[in-house]
C-alpha cells in the first residue's frame, strides 16, 4: 500500500511540473517521463499518469491565455497539418511500443531523445527545412518517436513555431494546443491499443485541482518566467536523463 508522504510526493511532483509548462510551453511529459522512470514506473503506466495532466495543463492556459489576449487564434493550417502527419505516426509508434517494449532500452532512448531534443532547441532554435517532403518525413518518425516514448513532443513543436522574440506568446499558446492535441491522440490511442491496469490510484478531483491551480499561476508569470522556464526545462532534463544513464 502507498504511503501518504508518497502520495504527497507525487502531487507537488506533478503541480511544479505543470507549473513549468505552463509559462514554458513543455514540461509534464518531457521532464516527467524520465522522473517517473527513475521513481520505478513502465512506460505504459507513466503516459496513462502524465498525458491527462499534460491535456489538462494545455486546455486551462489556452483558455487562460485566451481570457487575457482576445485576438490570439490557434494557427489552424500548423495544426491541420501537423494531425495529418501526427496521427498515423503516434499510432505506429504506440503498437511498436505494446508488442516491442520489452526490448527496448527506456532508460537510455528517452536520455538520447532529450539530449538530442535540448541540443537542437539550444543550437537551432527552431528547425527550417525548405523541402516539405523532408519535412513530413522528419515529422512523421518524430511522431513514431514520441509513441514510443513519450519524449518526442519538443522535438516536434520546433518545426512549427515562430521564433521571433515579439510573438513569444502566440507561441506559447500554439505549443499548448499542440500539446493538447498531440497528448490527447496519443491517449485515446494508448487506451485503444493498451488494455492494462494503471499501477497508481490517483483522486482525480485532487489532480484537477492542482493542474489548474498550477496552471493559473504559471500562465499569469508567463510573460516574466517564459525565458527563465525553458533554461529550467533544458537543466532538469539533462539531470534527468543523466540519472537515468548512470542509475
Amino acid at each position: 500500500m502507498l504511503t501518504f508522504s508518497y502520495i504527497f510526493f507525487i502531487y507537488v511532483l506533478i503541480f511544479f511540473l505543470s507549473l513549468i509548462q505552463s509559462f514554458a510551453g513543455v514540461g509534464v511529459l518531457v521532464l516527467g517521463t524520465p522522473i517517473f522512470l527513475i521513481m520505478g514506473f513502465n512506460i505504459i503506466d507513466i503516459m496513462k499518469i502524465l498525458l491527462p495532466i499534460s491535456i489538462l495543463t494545455s486546455f486551462s492556459c489556452s483558455l487562460i491565455i485566451k481570457g487575457f489576449y482576445k485576438n490570439i487564434i490557434p494557427n489552424y493550417n500548423t495544426l491541420k497539418y501537423f494531425l495529418l502527419i501526427c496521427v498515423p505516426s503516434v499510432f505506429i509508434g504506440i503498437q511498436i511500443l505494446k508488442h516491442f517494449s520489452d526490448l527496448i532500452n527506456f532508460r537510455y532512448f528517452i536520455s538520447f531523445i532529450i539530449f538530442l531534443s535540448v541540443f537542437i532547441k539550444i543550437k537551432f532554435k527552431m528547425i527550417n527545412i525548405n523541402n516539405k517532403h523532408s519535412k513530413k518525413f522528419l515529422t512523421f518518425v518524430i511522431g513514431i518517436i514520441h509513441g514510443v516514448t513519450n519524449s518526442g513532443g519538443t522535438l516536434l513543436s520546433l518545426f512549427f513555431l515562430n521564433n521571433k522574440k515579439k510573438d513569444a506568446i502566440n507561441n506559447i499558446f500554439n505549443i499548448h494546443w499542440f500539446y493538447l492535441l498531440l497528448a490527447l491522440i496519443q491517449i485515446i490511442i494508448l487506451y485503444i491499443s493498451v488494455t492494462t491496469r494503471i499501477s497508481l490510484e490517483l483522486n482525480y478531483i485532487y489532480l484537477s485541482l492542482i493542474v489548474i491551480t498550477s496552471s493559473f499561476f504559471g500562465t499569469l508569470s508567463l510573460k516574466k518566467f517564459h525565458d527563465l522556464g525553458m533554461k529550467l526545462v533544458y537543466i532538469l532534463a539533462i539531470l534527468s536523463a543523466t540519472t537515468l544513464i548512470i542509475f
